[in-house]
Order: C-alpha cells, then sequence, then structure tokens
C-alpha cells in the first residue's frame, strides 16, 4: 500500500512539474506589481471630468492614492519598491481599485462597488 501511495505521488508531482515547465515564461512580467516610482506623482483623467489623483507614500511607507472624494486607497508592497496593483480603501463595506499600466505615462483605474468591478475604467494620463 504505501508503495502505491509514493508511486502516485511521484506520477503527480512529475505531472504536475510538466505542466507548470509548459506554462513558465520567463519574458512575460508580473502584472500584479508595479514600480512605487512608476505610479508616483500627480495624474489627470483624460475625459472631460479631469479629475486629478495622486500617489504619495504616506508615513509608514504605503503607497497612497488621494483625489477621491472622502476615498484614499493603500498600495502595500515591499522592500524592493514594488506594489501590488490591487488597491484598498478601509471601511465596511470594502472598497478597492485596480490599476492597469497601459504605458509608461497612462493608466487604467478601476473602482469597485458592490464586490464586482461594474464601473467603466478610468483612463489618467501622469503630469510632468
Amino acid at each position: 500500500m504505501r508503495l502505491f501511495v509514493v508511486a502516485l505521488f511521484l506520477v503527480t508531482f512529475c505531472f504536475n512539474a510538466k505542466i507548470n515547465a509548459l506554462h513558465f515564461d520567463p519574458q512575460k512580467k508580473d502584472s500584479t506589481k508595479i514600480q512605487k516610482i512608476t505610479l508616483m506623482g500627480q495624474w489627470k483623467s483624460t475625459d472631460s471630468s479631469k479629475l486629478k489623483i495622486e500617489f504619495a507614500l504616506n508615513n509608514l511607507d504605503e503607497l497612497q492614492l488621494n483625489g477621491f472624494a472622502h476615498l484614499s486607497f493603500l498600495f502595500w508592497g515591499d522592500s524592493s519598491h514594488v506594489v501590488f496593483t490591487e488597491g484598498v480603501h478601509i471601511a465596511w463595506p470594502p472598497v478597492s481599485c485596480k490599476i492597469e499600466m497601459i504605458d509608461q505615462t497612462h493608466l487604467k483605474l478601476f473602482i469597485m462597488d458592490n464586490y464586482a468591478y461594474n464601473n467603466p475604467p478610468m483612463i489618467f494620463q501622469k503630469l510632468k
């Protein structure tokens, strides 16, 4: 019985390792993280509202997004100066946002409400 369990484990492990090797792409960027320096600064929406937002470091070295009435979003990261692209506003029910970089000077910002990203994304351009 033990031999059967060991053999089953080895077959499963080898199969999973082969599948993971097939899907690994060393050139693919991690879209869940972004450099803090890329986001820091002021941004202006490209639509008619011309809403201005700002990414800045707070006292706890967290990246904070300000510019929305009654909302500021926190983006947590690590010591390598990257942050996750999912930000959160500490409240109940939780409100969150997600960033997708279009290029170095443009980003899409999705705001989640009612536990889903139902609203169309807002596009922002970085100010110099």
